[in-house]
């Protein structure tokens, strides 16, 4: 089986999850199919709801939580039986595009009632007037990530970690001169504690960005429906 037929952007989302996420990718193009067709139909924003998968499952189908969550974007199958009725009911949460398209019904439904995509990502996420452990953040972040890769300008997560590896690696090397060893060690750690505060500054400045982002893209499909 040759599997879907997708677009540029549509294939370099799936090479970004596929290698971020370690998944198959022929798998996870199915997902990402689903979810442009989904967010087609519904008029919501296909990268949101991939951004939401991720958080919610790491592209897990089958992840379950402790209180009883299920699937691609973790449904509660008690809260949403009936409209998990509509694709044959609560068993139907662990196929892959019927959870996908039951989630995005329930995330349209809360960034409407939230009035904004960070105030429906609270709700969809049970976290009121809060937001549990940033989880809104963690979800534009990942939309902003898929979005660079699919501009050509996200680092490979891989790349990532085998930098992190790199400088462990250098904070651990033997050198003939042991204080000389001691000053890279040294070195190192100012060099990470350096990278997560640049990383910071600029995860707030994305995540605005991308609440911003997020709000035009649903107005602009709001006003196509």
């Amino acid at each position: 089986d040759a599997g879907p037929a997708l677009t540029r952007e549509e294939r370099e989302v799936s090479r970004y999850i596929s290698r971020k996420y370690r998944v198959n990718n022929d798998a996870i193009s199915l997902v990402v199919d689903a979810a442009y067709a989904t967010g087609k139909d519904l008029h919501i924003d296909p990268v949101l709801l991939l951004a939401v998968t991720a958080i919610e499952s790491g592209f897990n189908p089958f992840a379950e939580s402790t209180a009883g969550a299920s699937g691609l974007m973790q449904l509660m199958s008690k809260v949403h039986r009936d409209k998990l009725a509509d694709f044959g009911g609560a068993n139907i949460a662990l196929n892959p595009v019927a959870n996908l398209r039951v989630g995005a019904v329930v995330l349209k439904d809360c960034i409407r009632r939230g009035g904004s995509v960070a105030d429906g990502l609270r709700l969809y996420v049970g976290a009121g007037n809060g937001d549990a452990n940033g989880y809104g953040a963690r979800v534009l972040q990942e939309r902003e990530r898929i979005l660079q890769a699919v501009r050509g300008t996200a680092r490979a997560v891989v790349g990532e970690e085998r930098m992190d590896r790199g400088m462990t690696d250098r904070g651990r090397a033997v050198t003939p001169d042991v204080e000389h060893g001691r000053h890279r060690v040294a070195a190192d750690r100012i060099d990470r504690q350096q990278l997560h505060v640049r990383a910071v500054r600029h995860g707030e400045r994305a995540v605005r960005r991308a609440e911003v982002e997020a709000d035009a893209q649903v107005a602009h499909v709001q006003a196509r429906a």
